[in-house]
Parts: structure tokens; C-alpha cells; sequence
């Protein structure tokens, strides 16, 4: 579940001491968390207060903004599901 694989992933990137890449991965298992509170919501505002503490809160509104799931697609463009249903490209 993705809930403890992400969880397992930053406290193994924690104890080897990449703080920042741990507080990344923090903020992509937020935007895949979407809006549910919970384990990633937590990871996800722990990241950006790590993040805005060291002068960064740029970096942390433009990854929150960029950030798209697989299943809504970007703007405009039409959902995963609706990519997957067309045949291959030959």
C-alpha cells in the first residue's frame, strides 16, 4: 500500500541523512494523497514548513502547482483512462 511504502521510503531517507530528498518525496506522496488527511497530508505540510524554513517556499508553491496525478492528466488534455482506451499507435 502506497501509504507504507512512502512511509518506509522517507524514514530509510531520514536515517541516512537526505532530509531534502525525504521532504520531496513528502510533498509528491501529498499530491498523491490528493486532499485526504492522513499520513500524507502530514508528510506533505512537514515538507513544506521544512522547506519554507530554509528560504524555499518557492520551490514548494511551484511544486504544489505543477503537480498533476496520472489521473486527472494536464490541463486540457483528457484523463489516463481515456488515453488508455485508444488503440496503439502503429
Amino acid at each position: 500500500d502506497a501509504d507504507h511504502g512512502f512511509g518506509a521510503a522517507l524514514e530509510q531517507l531520514l536515517k541516512v541523512g537526505d532530509a531534502t530528498m525525504a521532504h520531496i518525496a513528502g510533498l509528491l506522496w501529498d499530491g498523491l494523497g490528493g486532499s485526504t488527511p492522513g499520513p500524507a497530508a502530514r508528510a506533505g505540510e512537514e515538507a513544506a514548513t521544512f522547506f519554507r524554513q530554509r528560504g524555499a517556499a518557492a520551490f514548494v508553491d511551484r511544486f504544489r502547482a505543477a503537480f498533476v496525478p496520472l489521473a486527472a492528466g494536464p490541463r486540457g488534455a483528457p484523463a489516463a483512462e481515456a488515453l488508455a482506451e485508444r488503440p496503439a499507435a502503429r
